[in-house]
């Protein structure tokens, strides 16, 4: 049974306040998620079910914890259709919002769900991370960047903290083993890179389901300028 139109008491649950509109939101983000999945390779996640938790419930676990209320300014890095960014966005409107990815077929889909949505202050970029942490507009200018992508935690870290102000947070999604394997050379990385792992949060998508964390990292100094290197090296080369 799907819960797409649910998901507005699992935030009430969680003790946040949930947009009146929130769940409308999200079916017909499904549906344009499918409809475009039908000409682009946008997700092999395609049941309503798995949608539901792969895509939209494990976006938003940071409400659970209370772990983005704080924040004006919100930067997804490697968005691909959205995950998670544009979920938190629509649970926490009042975050101004940039979406990052590389693939165009995606940031056209997510230029048209926007429009359809009609979400304000988002902005989406197609451009490469490590491009775009050297521009001076978005460098040091954001609370909170996200990333639910498959890099290393130490290449996450290079390409995420320098957009991040003093005092911002990081939030990493990691199944358990990944993190228990990455941890020690992401500290490494992070002693470069003025960054420190201040938290992470344990949870399960469903009872038959392995763990997963989020990682939370805290901006504790500034960046060296040279960081984040150029495209690819970071992750030829990555720090330790």
């Amino acid at each position: 049974m799907t819960n797409l139109s649910n998901l507005s008491d699992k935030i009430k649950q969680w003790g946040e306040t949930a947009p009146k509109e929130i769940d409308e939101s999200f079916i017909v983000y499904k549906e344009e998620l499918l409809d475009w999945n039908k000409k682009f390779n946008l997700t092999r996640t395609t049941s309503d079910q798995g949608i539901y938790l792969e895509h939209f419930l494990d976006s938003l676990i940071p409400l659970k914890y209370t772990i983005i209320d704080d924040y004006e300014t919100m930067l997804d890095l490697g968005s691909g259709p959205g995950f998670p960014g544009l979920p938190l966005k629509l649970a926490k409107p009042g975050i101004k919002t940039c979406l990052l990815e590389s693939n165009f077929k995606k940031v056209r889909f997510l230029k048209a769900l926007i429009r359809k949505l009609e979400i304000p202050e988002i902005e989406v970029y197609h451009v490469r991370a490590e491009e775009l942490a050297h521009d001076q507009l978005h460098r040091n200018g954001y609370s909170l960047v996200v990333n639910r992508a498959v890099s290393s935690l130490n290449v996450v870290s290079e390409i995420s903290l320098p957009f991040l102000n003093r005092g911002g947070r990081l939030l990493v999604w990691k199944t358990v083993e990944q993190f228990e394997n990455e941890q020690k050379e992401a500290q490494a990385a992070l002693k470069l890179l003025g960054g420190s792992i201040k938290n992470t949060f344990e949870y399960q998508l469903s009872k038959n389901r392995n763990p997963y964390l989020i990682v939370e990292i805290e901006k504790t100094g500034l960046t060296p300028d040279k960081y984040p290197r150029n495209v690819g090296i970071p992750q030829k080369r990555p720090l330790s």
